[in-house]
C-alpha cells in the first residue's frame, strides 16, 4: 500500500494493522471483491498452492480448486450486503493428506477489498471426530452391556440400560424417576433395614467411596433375586452421578464378578480419558503413565517405560522446576504453558502439576506429573469474547427489537431498532419503565403471571403499545425470565416485532368473514378445477347439505339434470376466459327437491393476474318462479275449467304459422 500520501498518523496506523496481520499464524489473502488477489500473507503452517507472488493481479478462479473459488466469492458478496464476516470451512489435499481449513472473509472498511483469513483447523476436527466416535462408543457398551446399569443422581434413578428392564421385569417409563431403595424388599437377609443400609451406601459413594455389595432386590412382578452391586460417583460437567452396575450373581460366578469389579475400580482414577498422567522415578525415568497420555503422543503405555521423561519435553526451564520438586518435596503448578515440542505447531496449551511422592521416611522416592489440555478452553474464552462483539453487531443491525428488563421493570438494554419500532432512540428508552410504552398498562402484570406459568418464557405475545406519535404499535414477543446465580427472577429479555400491518389486515378479515357468515346469499368458493372449498350457512339451509358433506366435492352434486351439457359448457367458456357468468339455474337439494337460484360466478386472481378461484354468490328464486310459472299459467287457460282459452290458441298458431 502506498502510504507517502497519509499523515504520519495514519501511516502508523498503517504500519501497525500491518503489522499485526504479519503477526497472525494465519493465512490471509486481499482481495477485491471480483475475486482478484491484491495481496498475501503466507502461513508457516499453511502451505501454499502456488507460490505468494503468483496469486498477484489473477483471479481466484484461475489459481484455486473450483469449490474454494465459488465459496469465497459467495462470502465476498455476503460480507457485502450483510456488513458480516462469512465464514465456510473446506478441504484440501497435501502430500496425500486432506486437511481441513476454516476461511473467514472481513470486509476491509467500506473499501471494496476484502481479507480471506484462513486457519488449519486438522487437529480440531480429528478431536471433534473422536469425540464423537467415543460418546458412540460409550453408549453402545452402555446398552450393550450384560449387567444392569443404572445412574442415580440426587437419589432418583435417571437412566438405564435395556438390561436393567429385562432384569426388573418392567419398562424404562417405571423405573425412571423411582429410588433404588423402591426396588428393594423392607429388608435384607440378615434383617438390616434396606432404606437405612442404602442411604448409607449411596452417601458413602457420593463421598468418592467406590462400594460393592452383595444386595437382593425385588422386581416389578414382585419377585426377589439376589445379586452383586458396585456403585461409583462419577463427576461430570453438570455434576456428579453414582452409576450402580446389578449382577445377578444367579446367573454368573460372584468370585469372577468380584474380581472383575475390583479390577475396574483399580483402574478408574489412573485411565480417565480427561487427565493425562505419568508416574516417574527421581531420575524423571517413566515408571507408569495412563491412556490419555500416551495417546498425545501417538503412543502405548509401554513404549514410555524406562525413558526420560525430557526425551519428550526439552524445556531445560522444566527441568529445574522438576529438580527443584525432588529436592524440597514441594508441589509445583502451572497454568496454561505452551508446550513447544506438542505436535500442534500452533502450540498446545497446559495445566500441569508435579506431585512428590515420599515414603515413610518423606524422601522422595518419585513424581506424579498430571497435565490438562486447556487449548480448547481458551480458544472457547477467545470464541465467547468474539461471539460476544457479534452480539453487538447484531443488536445494531436487527430489525426486530432485542429489549432486557430489569427485575424492577426498568428497560436496561435495548436495540437501536427501537427507533423504528416505538420513533424513540435507545438511550431515551433505557433508564425508563416499561410500563409507561404500554396502551394498557395493567396487561404488563398480566404477561408476567402468564410466563411464570408457562414455565418463566412466553412467545408470540400480542402487546399494543403506544408510538412516541401518539399512535398505536401492535407487538408480538418472545421473552423469557432471566436468573441470577442464586436462580432468582433477575428480569426479562425478549424481542419484540412490529405486526399492525399484520392486525389490520386480520380485522379487515374478520369483517369479510361476517359477512360471508351472515349473508342471506348462497355462497361458494371454489379452486380453479372446481372442487369447492367454502359453503356458508345459506348454502346449508337452502341445499340441506353441511359445509362437511360438500367440501372436497364439484358443484354437480346439485345438478337437476334440467340444463343440457351446452349449458355448463357456456358456463365454463364464460369463466375461464375470466369473465363474470349470471344466470337462473335449477338445481337439486340434498332431500331430492328442485329449487331455482339466480346465480352470479366471478373469477378470482392472485396479484400475477392468473385465475385461482371461482365465487359463486346466489339467491333462492323458487318462489318467484313459481309465482311466474303460475301466472303465465292463469294467463293462458280458463279460470273456472283450467282449458285453454283463446289467448293460447293464438299463441300456438302463431307458432305453427312461423
Amino acid at each position: 500500500m502506498n502510504t507517502r500520501t497519509l499523515s504520519p498518523e495514519t501511516r502508523d496506523l498503517v504500519s501497525e494493522a500491518e503489522a499485526l496481520l504479519h503477526a497472525l499464524p494465519d493465512l490471509i489473502f486481499r482481495l477485491d471483491e471480483e475475486g482478484n488477489f491484491l495481496d498475501v500473507k503466507q502461513s508457516p503452517h499453511i502451505p501454499l498452492l502456488l507460490e505468494p507472488e503468483q496469486f498477484l493481479g489473477r483471479n481466484i478462479r484461475e489459481v484455486t480448486p473450483p469449490h474454494l473459488a465459488e465459496e469465497t466469492l459467495r462470502g465476498i458478496e455476503e460480507t457485502r450486503r450483510t456488513g458480516r464476516p462469512a465464514i465456510f470451512h473446506y478441504q484440501l489435499e497435501f502430500d496425500g493428506e486432506r486437511r481441513d481449513f476454516e476461511a473467514r472473509i472481513v470486509r476491509i472498511g467500506k473499501s471494496d477489498q476484502y481479507l480471506s483469513i484462513v486457519r488449519d483447523i486438522s487437529e480440531q476436527q480429528r478431536a471433534l471426530r473422536q469425540l464423537r466416535d467415543n460418546e458412540t462408543r460409550y453408549r453402545a457398551l452402555f446398552e450393550r452391556a450384560n449387567d444392569a446399569v443404572f445412574l442415580v443422581r440426587d437419589g432418583l434413578i435417571v437412566d438405564c440400560n435395556s438390561k436393567a428392564l429385562e432384569m426388573f421385569c418392567c419398562q424404562k417409563e417405571e423405573l425412571l424417576g423411582t429410588s433404588p431403595i423402591d426396588l428393594s424388599p423392607p429388608r435384607q437377609p440378615g434383617g438390616r433395614s434396606s432404606d437405612s443400609e442404602a442411604a448409607a451406601i449411596l452417601q458413602r459413594a457420593m463421598q468418592g467411596e467406590a462400594q460393592r455389595f452383595e444386595w437382593q432386590h425385588r422386581r416389578f412382578d414382585g419377585t426377589l433375586f439376589d445379586c452383586e452391586i458396585s456403585v461409583s460417583r462419577i463427576d461430570l460437567p453438570d455434576g456428579p452421578l453414582i452409576q450402580a452396575i446389578v449382577h445377578d450373581i444367579t446367573r454368573r460366578r460372584l468370585a469372577q464378578r468380584a474380581l472383575e469389579e475390583s479390577n475396574r475400580l483399580l483402574e478408574q482414577v489412573f485411565a480417565n480419558d480427561f487427565t493425562q498422567m505419568a508416574y516417574l522415578d527421581r531420575e524423571f525415568r517413566y515408571i507408569r503413565v495412563n491412556p490419555a497420555f500416551a495417546r498425545a503422543y501417538d503412543r502405548r503405555p509401554d513404549d514410555f517405560i524406562g525413558r526420560n521423561f525430557f526425551d519428550d519435553c526439552r524445556d531445560p526451564l522444566n527441568r529445574e522446576r522438576f529438580a527443584e520438586v525432588v529436592r524440597t518435596g514441594r508441589p509445583h503448578t502451572e497454568r496454561a504453558r505452551v508446550d513447544t515440542a506438542s505436535r500442534d505447531p500452533a502450540g498446545r496449551f497446559w495445566d500441569w502439576s508435579l506431585q512428590a511422592v515420599k515414603d515413610a521416611d518423606g524422601n522422595v522416592i518419585g513424581l506424579v506429573f498430571v497435565r490438562m489440555d486447556v487449548t480448547e478452553r481458551l480458544q472457547t474464552e477467545r470464541q465467547l469474547r468474539e461471539a460476544a462483539q457479534e452480539l453487538d453487531m447484531i443488536l445494531h443491525n436487527m430489525q426486530d427489537t432485542y429489549y432486557r428488563i430489569d427485575a424492577n421493570g426498568i428497560v436496561i438494554r435495548v436495540s437501536d431498532s427501537v427507533k423504528s419500532l416505538l420513533g424513540y432512540a435507545p438511550e431515551e428508552v433505557i433508564g425508563r419503565p416499561m410500563v409507561e410504552f404500554y396502551v394498557h398498562p395493567e396487561e404488563r402484570e398480566k404477561l408476567l403471571e402468564r410466563m411464570a406459568a408457562n414455565g418463566g418464557r412466553i412467545t408470540n405475545n400480542e402487546t399494543a403499545l403506544r408510538h412516541r406519535d401518539g399512535s398505536v404499535v401492535w407487538t408480538s414477543s418472545n421473552a423469557h425470565f432471566i436468573y441470577d446465580e442464586n436462580g432468582q427472577m433477575a428480569g426479562v429479555e425478549g424481542t419484540a416485532r412490529n405486526i399492525t400491518e399484520r392486525k389490520a389486515h386480520e380485522s379487515q378479515v374478520s369483517k369479510l368473514s361476517s359477512v360471508l357468515e351472515q349473508t342471506a346469499d348462497i355462497v361458494i368458493v371454489t379452486d380453479i378445477d372446481g372442487v369447492i372449498e367454502y359453503v356458508n350457512p345459506s348454502f346449508e339451509r337452502v341445499t340441506g347439505y353441511t359445509f362437511e358433506e360438500v367440501v372436497g366435492k364439484k358443484p354437480s352434486i346439485l345438478s337437476s339434470g334440467k340444463h343440457k351439457p351446452e349449458f355448463y359448457q357456456h358456463l365454463w367458456d364464460t369463466i375461464l376466459a375470466g369473465e363474470s357468468y349470471t344466470n337462473i339455474m335449477i338445481n337439486r337439494r340434498k332431500d331430492g327437491s328442485l329449487y331455482y337460484e339466480e346465480k352470479t360466478i366471478t373469477p378470482i386472481r392472485d396479484q400475477s393476474g392468473r385465475i385461482t378461484h371461482f365465487v359463486s354468490t346466489a339467491k333462492d328464486i323458487s318462489e318467484r318462479m313459481q309465482v311466474q310459472e303460475r301466472l303465465q299459467h292463469m294467463a293462458h287457460h280458463d279460470a273456472l275449467t283450467d282449458l285453454p282459452n283463446r289467448n293460447l290458441f293464438l299463441d300456438r298458431l302463431q307458432q305453427a304459422l312461423i
